[in-house]
Order: C-alpha cells, then sequence, then structure tokens
C-alpha cells in the first residue's frame, strides 16, 4: 500500500505534461486453461498455483 502514495506522490511533483498516468485496474478470475490432448495423468505431486496477469490498455491491446 505504501508503495502506491510513493508513485502517488512522485507523479504529483512531475509536471510534465508527457508524464504516464495511473489508470484503473480490475481483477478478475481467471480463464479456464485450454484442453490439452489425451495424456496419461501426471505424477500426484503438491504443486503451486499459477497466476496469470493480462493487462487491458484499450484499443484492443492486451499485455
Amino acid at each position: 500500500m505504501s508503495q502506491l502514495f510513493r508513485w502517488r506522490k512522485e507523479l504529483c511533483q512531475i509536471s510534465a505534461p508527457s508524464v504516464p498516468q495511473l489508470v484503473a485496474v480490475e481483477v478478475v478470475e481467471a480463464l479456464p486453461a485450454p484442453q490439452s490432448p489425451a495424456q496419461p495423468p501426471p505424477i500426484s505431486r503438491p504443486r503451486k498455483k499459477s497466476s496469470m496477469v493480462t493487462i487491458e490498455l484499450g484499443g484492443a491491446r492486451r499485455l
């Protein structure tokens, strides 16, 4: 949370018009993984949950 306040403070101190602006972010559930071809079941072992972040920039651009 303190990082956001630092970014805000730094943004307010900059007067150049070409400074990037902060944009709203929406956190949504991840889409299910695509179905893969039939494979033998993997060896059962604990796994970490993977995460994916998608940033929509508008104009159908995503990161």
